[in-house]
């Protein structure tokens, strides 16, 4: 019995609860959309219903894959160096969690979602990408700065020219600058 009540299945059951009523709610929520919204291909609740179905999907892989604590007898160091890897993916070494990285980030995060409006979503998400990527321990510069570039503008372009809904691309001033 102690060998099902992992603390990884603990919280894929409690994961899969709320993920259940988040869904449940996100499926509700097609009563409140105002008539002229409800034939757009992208509406306010398409994203609630997906995340809820993918969220639901990830508590019951929790729920149903093998423990990670269990150690096995291994006799190939590759196997053994993957088994420790995924150990550390466990919630028994939730302790031993980087905290001041995990605190960095989150402070990062906010001051990404401070200063987005007002200096423009390529530059803004192009630091954060960099400094995030530098604080997780990333080293290889010529690459975080490609893909701290690439990804900002990926999304740009998509959001701009697939969805057409706009996001202001660089800060006002240097818009204004540009003739934007």
């Amino acid at each position: 019995m102690a060998r099902l009540l992992t603390p990884d299945r603990i919280i894929g059951v409690i994961l899969l609860i709320f993920s259940c009523l988040f869904t449940w709610a996100a499926f509700d929520l097609e009563k409140t959309i105002p008539p002229f919204f409800r034939n757009q291909p992208m509406r306010l609740d398409t994203l609630p219903r997906i995340l809820g179905v993918f969220s639901i999907i990830a508590s019951v892989i929790t729920i149903i894959s093998p423990t990670t604590g269990a150690k096995r007898v291994s006799d190939n160091k590759q196997l053994k160096e993957s088994e420790d890897r995924m150990a550390d993916l466990s919630f028994e070494t939730f302790g031993q969690a980087k905290w001041g990285q995990l605190c960095a980030m989150i402070a990062l995060m906010f001051v990404y979602a401070s200063v987005l409006r007002l200096g423009g979503f390529i530059p803004t998400t192009f630091f954060l990408l960099l400094f995030g990527s530098i604080l997780l321990g990333e080293r290889r510069w010529i690459a975080m700065v490609i893909v701290s570039l690439a990804a900002p503008l990926a999304i740009w372009l998509l959001v701009t020219y697939v969805l057409q809904r706009t996001i202001v691309p660089l800060p006002a001033p240097l818009m204004n600058l540009i003739g934007g």
